[in-house]
């Protein structure tokens, strides 16, 4: 079978949706699929500004790639790129003919895979990575009217899928709130269990020999909240001096954070590793104590999961996703902006190694249920029913 992947946002673009659809498409190469995936068009810049090698991803033999016509996006919009749509899927199809198009995010590839959908009658499956309503930050002024906007627009999309996926069940629950009324279904991301695992790396890879270590990654934006982690971390080092709250990503949020690091005088406790691959935010989850997170948007929160298959014990905050994969089996949960209760917990895993070695191994054990085996077993049922769908219409 031939499967086409459309997606808004890919390598050197670091995030959980990239992740996602990077490892989704590598293994359904390596379960004997061939994938042609579609991606945006990349400028030496992107990579370059990222610190990353220049050029696509290896994913295999199966897996070839794409690029559709792009133009840059504003920083602050944290995407690297904004697809025009002009009809390429179509023309590349004409080649290269899929027998399904499962589509990532509803944007300008959405709309490419859309079109080809449509025009050449093959079936379409989408899944949608966020919870679209939580994004209304980005527009103070007008965030009513964005909601609005946005959610009715993703009706309009998602309802012309045959079934659509989301990866929690809360993300389901909103989708269908909202008045999506198209079969839907919830499938975890795939989590690279075999490169994200428990291994002894020394701190000092990362300059952080003999410090508890407190980490988080993602993208550098409002809505991650990370305001909070550094509030707990100015409490956390009145007991533990030498603590360092490890941040890996980039985004423009990094000024503000800045700004108040400096304020609270922790300088010293706080440390910016920068954009990581893979390998490498493997191994600063190996050499960490903790994973924390203070977003309250999560439609699943992908590194939490990645940190728990290293064996790190999780705090996460009691909103959208994250309570589904993180309780009192593999960490804690603490109310939204607590900073105050973010501590405590964080001051509890750091002062009693037993339980944060319990708490991880558990994690572990959670997180392995979402290996690629499992998890491809699932998108195959989809595909059926999806092209079964097709054949009655």
């Amino acid at each position: 079978m031939r499967i086409a992947i459309f997606v808004d946002s890919f390598y050197p673009v670091l995030g959980g949706m990239e992740d996602a659809t990077a490892t989704l498409a590598k293994s359904l190469g390596e379960a004997g699929y061939e994938v042609d995936l579609y991606v945006p068009s990349f400028s030496r810049r992107n990579y370059l500004g990222r610190a990353l090698p220049v050029g696509d991803l290896n994913l295999g033999p199966k897996v070839k790639i794409y690029h559709l016509f792009s133009l840059p996006l504003p920083y602050w919009l944290f995407a690297a790129r904004l697809i025009v749509p002009t009809l390429g899927g179509y023309r590349f199809f004409k080649k290269n003919r899929p027998d399904l198009i499962h589509v990532q995010s509803m944007w300008g590839a959405g709309l490419e895979a859309l079109w080809a959908s449509s025009l050449l009658k093959i079936p379409l499956v989408g899944t949608n990575h966020a919870i679209i309503s939580e994004f209304g930050a980005y527009f103070p002024f007008a965030k009513k009217t964005f909601i609005k906007i946005m959610v009715r627009y993703e009706n309009w999309f998602y309802n012309r899928c045959l079934i659509y996926s989301t990866p929690s069940t809360v993300a389901e629950q909103v989708m269908k709130e909202n008045g999506v009324k198209h079969p839907g279904r919830v499938i975890s991301n795939i989590i690279d269990i075999e490169n994200f695992k428990p291994s002894l790396v020394m701190k000092d890879e990362f300059g952080l020999a003999n410090h508890p270590i407190v980490c988080f990654a993602g993208r550098f934006a409002i809505e991650k909240r990370v305001e909070v982690l550094l509030q707990a971390i100015n409490l956390v080092r009145r007991q533990k001096p030498e603590v360092v709250l490890a941040l890996a990503g980039a985004g423009v949020q990094q000024k503000n954070w800045e700004k108040l690091i400096a304020e609270l005088g922790i300088e010293a406790n706080v440390k910016f590793v920068g954009s990581l691959s893979k390998p490498q935010l493997a191994k600063l989850f190996q050499a960490s104590d903790v994973f924390a997170i203070a977003s309250p948007v999560e439609s699943q929160g992908m590194v939490a999961l990645q940190a728990m298959a290293c064996g790190l014990p999780v705090v996460g905050v009691n909103g959208r996703a994250i309570p589904e994969y993180v309780n009192a089996e593999n960490g804690f949960i603490v109310p939204v902006d607590d900073h105050e209760a973010m501590a405590d917990c964080l001051l509890k895993l750091l002062n009693d190694r037993e339980l944060a070695q319990k708490l991880g191994a558990r994690g572990r054990e959670k997180v392995e249920k979402y290996s690629k085996q499992n998890i491809i077993k699932d998108w195959e049922e989809v595909y059926n029913f999806a092209l079964n769908k097709k054949d009655e219409t």
